[in-house]
């Protein structure tokens, strides 16, 4: 939150986004993760206290640019 108030302070046209559970066909991410151990375990446990909404690295990448 500090770094996102400088930026606004510094004047400037500026875009601020906050993201989370970014996910591509490559690099470490949840939807890769879950796959690997798909193939690799009968059986997988994961945390079910936690809400997200995956966002595709290709389709946030195409927003902010444009």
């Amino acid at each position: 939150l500090a770094g996102e108030r400088a930026v606004a302070a510094a004047g400037g046209s500026h875009v601020i986004v906050r993201t989370a559970w970014v996910y591509s066909p490559a690099g470490k991410n949840f939807v890769c993760a879950m796959l690997r151990l798909a193939r690799a375990r009968e059986r997988i446990g994961v945390v079910d206290d936690q809400r997200g909404c995956p966002t595709y690295a290709a389709h946030f990448a195409e927003a902010v640019a444009s």
